[in-house]
């Protein structure tokens, strides 16, 4: 028999700001207690606490709604008819790892109107707290900055232990580990009172960094953080070859060209053909964006599939196609142009009527390659092949940052945190 309900809207507690930036969990347990002051931000504890548990992480139910773009967890405590008796109880609050306040809430009825629970000795209470993180689904990660230390076990510094920097993949969501090009250091600064952290990385050098992908990601392994560096960035006058009278074919130093001009020995030609199109086409997986069931792009993923279950990506090149999947661990591939009617595929092998589809879901894990179909990476082709001796350069934008050895890359960046606040209808 239920004899008593009641809520609470928790508040966020300005020292759960100090405990986030340090990078531990911030949902250990659940305090209760018999306090009616109202709560002011700059509590640092119950107005009376008569006790707290740790909830059993079995009861702990987690939702992820990518459509919204918000994360949750609920987690459970359970007063025996032993515990409390006689206490009145009107307030709750979660608490962190080191059992330090960081929300409190007192106790209403479903009108909003305060109320209290005495306890006696023939009561069992069921105590349910829940945090929300909302995220951009657009946006630079996907939650899993706040989500990790929603976890009790998590003991992970704040933002991951390692940044990768990434070239090829120069979509602006979506990569794999497979374009890390190595680790690289960085600085934290947190600013608790404007709740926010400055990245500061460590300088790339002239020597480092250099390919066809340019400087597109920071990237964190640890909570699938990705910083998107948007283009595009012009390139001028670069040399794209020599020709020889027989070869039609060339292309530019940097990924998803847009020509603006072609010379031939410094006189602007109009006889070519241009692509937008990846000029390393050696694994096209580097270009899929990530995707929810619903085709909403979410935050990068870093690097492989870490679990067997379904994999959904959108593929932005589904024009030139992909022939051929494998993976170092069992796949099942579903194509689809609509997320609605899907193929299976189970062999490597795409069937020619199925290699321009515009959804992938890869069921498995591991680390999957997958081969263009047509398109062999040159994305510039003259109606009549240059002359012998000819220089060919080229004007052109990319979505990269054209990083080469005659210059060094800085970069930081300010990550901007905060309670969310309901649309207004």
């Amino acid at each position: 028999e239920v004899r008593q309900r009641a809520q609470g809207e928790n508040i966020i507690l300005n020292q759960f700001w100090d405990i986030f930036f340090s990078g531990y969990t911030y949902f250990k347990g659940i305090a209760y207690g018999s306090g009616t002051n109202s709560p002011l931000v700059s509590d640092k504890v119950l107005g009376k606490q008569e006790g707290a548990i740790n909830p059993t992480e079995t009861d702990d139910v987690i939702s992820v709604d990518t459509k919204r773009g918000v994360i949750s967890r609920r987690r459970k405590i359970t007063l025996s008819e032993t515990t409390a008796v006689g206490k009145i109880l009107s307030e709750v609050g979660i608490i962190d790892y080191n059992n330090k306040l960081v929300t409190r809430a007192l106790l209403q009825d479903m009108n909003g109107n305060l109320i209290s629970i005495n306890k006696t000795n023939a009561d069992i209470i069921n105590i349910y707290a829940t945090v929300f993180v909302h995220y951009n689904k657009a946006g630079y990660d996907n939650g899993k900055i706040f989500f990790d230390f929603l976890t009790p076990a998590s003991f992970e510094n704040s933002y991951g232990f390692a940044f990768w920097l990434l070239g090829k993949g120069c979509n602006l969501s979506g990569h794999w580990s497979c374009n890390s090009l190595f680790s690289i250091g960085f600085s934290k600064v947190h600013d608790v009172l404007n709740k926010t952290t400055t990245l500061k990385f460590n300088r790339l050098s002239a020597a480092d960094g250099n390919n066809e992908g340019g400087v597109r990601y920071y990237s964190s392994s640890v909570n699938d953080l990705s910083i998107i560096l948007i283009g595009p960035s012009s390139v001028i006058g670069e040399s794209i070859g020599t020709g020889d009278g027989i070869n039609k074919k060339f292309k530019t130093k940097f990924n998803f060209a847009t020509i603006s001009k072609i010379y031939l020995d410094g006189i602007p030609s109009i006889g070519y053909t241009s692509y937008n199109h990846p000029i390393n086409t050696n694994n096209m997986a580097v270009y899929l964006q990530k995707i929810d069931e619903y085709g909403n792009i979410l935050g990068c993923t870093t690097g492989y599939m870490p679990t067997d279950g379904n994999h959904y990506y959108y593929n932005p090149h589904f024009d030139i196609g992909i022939s051929n999947i494998s993976c170092d661990a069992p796949l099942i591939t579903y194509l689809s142009n609509d997320l609605t009617v899907w193929a299976k595929v189970t062999t490597s092998a795409i069937p020619e009527k199925l290699q321009h589809y515009k959804y992938l879901n890869l069921v498995g894990h591991g680390s999957p390659v997958l081969s263009c179909a047509s398109f062999d990476g040159y994305n510039i082709v003259f109606d009549t092949a240059p002359s012998a001796g000819t220089v060919i350069t080229a004007d052109y934008s990319s979505t990269c940052i054209p990083k080469d050895v005659n210059h060094v890359f800085d970069f930081s960046c300010e990550l901007q945190f905060g309670e969310y606040t309901p649309p207004v209808v």
